[in-house]
């Protein structure tokens, strides 16, 4: 017995040479990839048209590519990139120590992109609240960003801000417009990380790495002492090497059914408060701290 058996070849991914083999066709394509030319993995990119037959959303690849393909000609399409993962991805209290020195004009965030990343609370700037808002996602007291949008931004790759020091002294295209579409366009985007002003989110999203990044390290001394039941004990926190430190942050992790905190004072560190610590985690044994100053102390 035997049988005949067709195969039809397709260039679905468009790498082939050559006029559409349909002319009544085209391809809507780009790149999605950080200021830093990293491309962002797993972006889900949404196509919206009028057009029949529209595949209405797609994934990045490794790379940061899309591609919709055979999209009918003629017809309005609009795409608009979103991905609202791991709010605390680059995220780290190095970040305030960089938003704090911007608002106070010692030391500017030096990109438009960066700008937009220290805008927490998306008031169209960049303040005090914003750093507030941060403070509190990295000490877990809130979970997500203050304002109910992704985790990340994107703005057109062609884009050319008027006032690169105010990106928000005109609107900037957070989606792309293609009316009629008549032949292969590109539309190619720059991803931004919500709070991380030094670029180190992690853009692939392999495993739990969190992307955040520390300079140096910081030991702190506590007495040993032996704690009995029924009493109350203050334990200080010191460091011998506390020399020109601009932030830390560190999880204290603790045996609660053995151990019950009562309070967290502040001591001799100047600007320290009960808003540097986190204590929505105590039924797990955890408190988590971040502190930050304007200047090396």
């Amino acid at each position: 017995a035997y049988a005949t058996v067709t195969v039809t070849v397709q260039d679905n991914s468009g790498v082939c040479d050559g006029p559409n083999p349909n002319p009544n066709v085209s391809d809507i394509s780009g790149d999605i990839a950080t200021e830093a030319g990293a491309g962002v993995n797993n972006v889900t990119v949404n196509l919206s048209s009028n057009a029949p037959g529209v595949m209405p959303t797609m994934t990045t690849n490794t790379d940061g590519a899309y591609a919709f393909l055979n999209l009918a000609e003629g017809y309005n399409y609009t795409v608009t990139p979103d991905m609202d993962l791991d709010p605390l991805n680059g995220v780290s209290t190095y970040d305030l120590v960089l938003i704090s020195k911007h608002i106070l004009e010692t030391e500017f965030l030096d990109s438009p992109y960066k700008i937009i990343a220290a805008d927490i609370n998306m008031s169209g700037g960049v303040t005090t609240i914003d750093m507030v808002e941060l403070r509190k996602l990295l000490l877990f007291i809130e979970l997500e960003f203050p304002v109910e949008s992704s985790t990340w931004r994107f703005v057109e790759t062609d884009h050319v801000f008027p006032n690169a020091a105010n990106p928000w002294a005109s609107l900037f295209p957070e989606e792309t417009f293609i009316n009629g579409l008549t032949q292969d366009e590109i539309a190619n985007f720059v991803a931004i990380k919500k709070g991380d002003v030094n670029g180190s989110a992690t853009t692939g999203f392999a495993g739990d790495a969190d992307g955040r990044s520390f300079n140096g390290e910081l030991i702190f001394n506590v007495a040993d002492r032996e704690l009995v039941a029924g009493n109350t004990y203050t334990v200080d926190f010191a460091s011998n090497d506390f020399n020109n430190i601009l932030g830390y942050q560190f999880s204290l992790a603790f045996d609660q059914n053995a151990i019950e905190v009562s309070d967290v004072q502040a001591g001799q560190l100047a600007g320290m408060g009960a808003g540097n610590f986190g204590m929505t985690r105590l039924n797990e044994g955890i408190i988590t701290t971040s502190w930050n100053s304007n200047k090396a102390t």
